[in-house]
């Protein structure tokens, strides 16, 4: 009698010791699949950034079904393999039921994965134009290549009928080559191709078979390369027209002296509002510096917020009906602006810009 007392008061006493502080609580569980290491971690350090100030907001004011966001990073290293590694580990040991996605080049092997197992793969820089058939699962709040394609094929053609292309050898970069090339042909349009691959850091070479033509389109996957071209190219004495893809807005490229004059197509411009001012102070105030690149940390944050707001309406992390709230939303106001998404999961109600890089600044640039 006296050892089952005891026992009972011990029993007692762990469970009085136990206070809700020494209890964790619930989490919804988030997977993240992005580069954070590599040529292109300078995009996973944006994303990473903007989800926790995210998921730090709405944990903040209660969580999601009174439960905490609990985010797992995953390294996908914006490649193929890495994003399959990733997204295997994430659904099949973790569990998860949500993938936040950064590159296209990860989204095209991931999304067999998200398809198989019912996964919402939501991504957020991810601009092959082949995403937009990847599946009932698969949704971005990003833009198109091939919207960039037509508008820069519409835009050369004013002035250049033969032009010079030199593309990194990734994904992305043969995805936006090969819209591109199909639609500045398509409008009469000719292009002298030159490729490299990734890692590379001399491309004299290419250049010197470029450098007779009046305009040339740089295509690079990551900022460093883009940067080394521009360079290379200024050293060549190259002082003719120059286009360029995402990487013309950088504030780190738009510095330079041998971009100054370039245009690009990229990112939708962030139109400035009071949501806008009020995250990217946070974002100065926790990072120390604002985004290098302005789009994919507005899309980011964002695409954290509406995946709260589906899984708040849905009651529970279900993957039908967070997918049919994606597919029925079509005016969320958010940080990008008023959007939502098409019958491909697509963004809709948000196009690219035509951007010029003058006293290192960029600013609209429209056909004359």
């Amino acid at each position: 009698m006296l050892r089952l007392i005891l026992s009972v008061l011990l029993l007692l006493t762990i469970f009085i010791g136990c206070t809700k502080s020494d209890v964790k609580p619930e989490t919804i569980k988030i997977g993240f699949i992005g580069p954070l290491t590599g040529d292109v971690s300078f995009l996973g350090d944006i994303d990473k950034s903007a989800t926790e100030i995210a998921v730090e907001e709405i944990n903040a004011n209660g969580g999601v079904l009174d439960k905490r966001l609990r985010i797992i990073y995953e390294d996908g290293k914006c490649t193929g393999s890495g994003g399959l590694s990733a997204a295997n580990k994430l659904v099949n040991i973790d569990d998860v039921k949500i993938l936040l996605v950064s590159c296209g080049q990860e989204v095209l092997t991931v999304s067999p994965v998200a398809e198989n197992k019912e996964v919402i793969l939501f991504a957020t820089y991810a601009t092959h134009p082949d995403i937009s058939k990847l599946g009932d699962f698969v949704f971005r709040n990003s833009y198109s290549d091939a919207d960039i394609a037509e508008i820069a094929s519409n835009t050369i053609i004013q002035k250049y009928k033969r032009i010079g292309l030199i593309s990194e050898q990734t994904d992305y970069t043969k995805g936006l080559a090969d819209a591109f090339k199909a639609k500045f042909e398509e409008v009469g349009g000719e292009i002298v191709e030159e490729s490299f691959a990734s890692g590379t850091t001399d491309f004299r070479g290419q250049l010197l078979k470029l450098k007779d033509l009046d305009a040339i389109f740089i295509n690079p996957s990551g900022l460093a390369q883009g940067e080394l071209i521009l360079k290379q190219l200024g050293e060549l004495g190259y002082a003719k027209s120059l286009y360029g893809n995402y990487f013309g807005g950088s504030n780190q490229i738009q510095q330079l002296s041998e971009s100054q004059g370039m245009i690009f197509f990229s990112d939708p411009s962030v139109a400035e509002n009071l949501k806008k001012q009020a995250y990217f102070d946070k974002y100065e105030a926790k990072t120390g510096k604002l985004p290098d690149l302005t789009f994919p940390a507005a899309a980011r944050y964002d695409a954290v917020h509406i995946l709260a707001d589906a899984i708040t309406f849905c009651k529970e992390v279900n993957s039908e009906c967070v997918r049919d709230y994606l597919y029925d939303l079509k005016k969320y106001s958010g940080v990008l602006g008023t959007y939502g998404f098409d019958e491909n999961g697509d963004l809709s109600g948000i196009a690219p810009s035509v951007s010029i890089i003058e006293d290192e600044t960029a600013s609209p640039y429209s056909v004359q």
